[in-house]
């Protein structure tokens, strides 16, 4: 009889050769520069330049060519998935953001969040571009008391867990409640999208000129 037809998620990863091995090697020396980093940032020089051409990197391959942008979103899907019966090739249809999301995973208990935070995100590195702006021109910050933040940090769990209701009840609504978070229109539609959207995004990264990357503290 005919053979049988491979998998959708082979063909996605087939067509996505190059962008793959691009990703893995980016990974592979991110890795590398980690296990070294006491070496690396012994030469501030060598540090600042690898920093800035690695963020570059992430902004303009990973976020905005590759899409690789994580999402509360896609944590959304897994757990519909695990309720309704786990199926990984609906997880490998998207390869970037499945090798992003086993590194990511795999990376937060070897040397925590700040890995990804700080060199993977896209729209981390939006921040870190406006605070380093805000440190050129010597803007004064914000100071926030300590009850304040300590009583701003638990937003962003407040917002997790609306989220996952909404989840639970729509998949739909959940995604238009994920439009919280402006890594849909700063990265995946490069701020081309309806003005109330935009301005929500770039409000967002200008709250990082008076307290350093805002959006991730609180929200």
């Amino acid at each position: 009889g005919p053979a049988e037809p491979r998998p959708m998620w082979v063909r996605m990863w087939e067509s996505r050769t190059l962008i793959i091995g691009a990703l893995v090697t980016s990974l592979a020396i991110l890795t590398l520069a980690f296990a070294f980093q006491r070496r690396l940032t012994a030469r501030p020089r060598l540090f600042r330049g690898f920093r800035i051409a690695f963020l570059a990197f992430t902004l303009l391959f990973v976020g905005f060519y590759a899409q690789g942008q994580l999402s509360v979103v896609n944590s959304l899907a897994v757990q519909l998935a695990l309720r309704g019966g786990f199926n990984l090739d609906m997880f490998l249809l998207d390869p970037v953001l499945f090798i992003l999301w086993i590194y990511t995973f795999l990376s937060l208990f070897l040397v925590g969040r700040g890995l990804f935070c700080g060199w993977l995100c896209p729209f981390g590195v939006m921040q870190s571009m406006v605070a380093w702006v805000a440190e050129k021109l010597r803007i004064r910050q914000w100071r926030i008391s300590p009850t304040l933040h300590g009583r701003l940090i638990y937003l962003k769990y407040l917002i997790l867990a609306v989220l996952m209701g909404l989840a639970m009840y729509s998949l739909q609504l959940a995604e238009q409640g994920a439009e919280v978070e402006p890594f849909k229109t700063a990265v995946t539609l490069g701020f081309v999208r309806e003005w109330p959207f935009v301005v929500y995004a770039v409000l967002l990264l200008g709250l990082g000129l008076f307290v350093n990357k805002f959006y991730c503290r609180y929200v």
